[in-house]
């Protein structure tokens, strides 16, 4: 009887992460895109998206498919990462050169600390010894100065949310969103901007809706209503929010996605915030969303149903929509709509208008919308 060949070692944690070579061939060196997500603190889906959009980080690929990053490209993230919380924007660094884009970063993070200086000094004796043209250009580096800090604080933030799980990064998005409310308290449009773009870079498309963007609308909501912001204040939040969520629905894939889902509001519904959030959000779980427009009357809203030939239609019903003609319009709607299209409510208002309409389904949390997507796709 032959003996039974011993046990082999079961491999350590660090093996566990080493390349498996293909047979008869090398190892594939390089990192996975969780792994790059991690260590420079740009979001998994960021990088996909920059990989479509630019063309770089062009990573080569496993057999079965995945992506594997070479120790170059990581660098030279890196050196983007700390490109964007200087304030760039991801189309004036991504497709740079490596040299060039070195080059831009030193300079820049040399000039940010002299401003801060220059901007704190010149502010200081600017009544005694300069006019108004002074006081405004040091105002100006100083604001500069604050919106670089104030975007490597976020991308920090961001970045450690990145690297320990879920319920960190809840947490830097709500320091991004103090963040971005101290920009609005100081009318500074540009900083709002940078902040908005460090943490959709860290992030991703999803944890910007889910962390950022709906917790930042919320809270500005509840800061106006005390008193502490003004309309002015709203208007210029929702408009950075808006531009930003354009640019990451612009910049996912859009080709064969299901479902397809049609995003509007019904008449005397005038914002439409809320809706691009959720485009962004499907968009990025790999659904197709529509976004229709808002106010749209219920004849409209199932004739493009219709025409688009949408899996679902989802609406926006703030806490404030008229209940009686949100009633009213819904059941309208439900009469009109094909049988095979579902009815998604949505909203602040959603809740108290979904018991009117058993036949539609309540989509007012992102849980509820991830069980929806799952529930049409047949997953559950």
């Amino acid at each position: 009887m032959s003996k039974r060949a011993p046990p082999a070692p079961r491999p350590s944690p660090a093996a566990l992460l080493t390349p498996i070579p293909p047979a008869g061939g090398d190892a594939l060196a390089g990192a996975s895109i969780r792994v790059v997500a991690n260590r420079t603190g740009i979001a998994a889906d960021t990088l996909r998206m920059w990989e479509r959009r630019y063309g770089f980080p062009l990573p080569s690929r496993r057999p079965g498919g995945s992506r594997v990053y070479s120790e170059e490209v990581i660098a030279q993230l890196h050196v983007v990462a700390r490109a964007i919380e200087a304030g760039f924007r991801p189309s004036e660094v991504v497709t740079l050169a490596p040299e060039d884009l070195e080059k831009l970063v030193v300079a820049a993070e040399a000039e940010a600390p002299q401003r801060a200086r220059t901007g704190a000094g010149a502010g200081a004796g600017a009544g005694a010894r300069v006019g108004a043209a002074a006081r405004a250009g040091a105002a100006a580096r100083a604001a500069a100065a604050a919106r670089a800090a104030a975007a490597a604080r976020a991308a920090a933030a961001a970045r450690a949310g990145a690297s320990t799980g879920a319920s960190t990064g809840a947490s830097a998005g709500a320091s991004a969103v103090e963040s971005v409310i101290e920009a609005l308290r100081g009318e500074d449009v540009r900083g709002v901007r940078a902040l908005m773009r460090a943490a959709a870079v860290s992030l991703g498309p999803r944890a910007f809706v889910t962390d950022l963007a709906h917790p930042l609308a919320v809270r500005v909501g509840e800061l106006w209503a005390e008193g502490v912001l003004g309309v002015r204040h709203e208007h210029l939040a929702s408009a950075c929010l808006t531009s930003q969520l354009h640019l990451l629905l612009g910049a996912l894939d859009d080709g064969d996605r299901s479902p397809v889902v049609l995003l509007t509001t019904l008449p005397g519904e005038p914002h439409l915030l809320g809706v691009d959030m959720v485009a962004v959000y499907l968009a990025a779980s790999l659904a197709a969303p529509r976004v229709l427009g808002a106010d749209t009357p219920p004849q409209e809203i199932a004739e493009a149903a219709r025409a688009l030939g949408v899996d679902a239609v989802g609406l926006s019903i703030s806490p404030i929509a008229p209940a009686r003609a949100t009633m009213l319009a819904v059941k309208s709607l439900l009469a009109l709509m094909p049988r095979r299209v579902e009815l998604w409510l949505g909203g602040g208002g959603a809740r108290a208008i979904a018991p009117s309409a058993p036949s539609a389904r309540l989509v007012d949390t992102w849980p509820a919308l991830d069980s929806a997507l799952a529930a049409i796709r047949g997953e559950l």
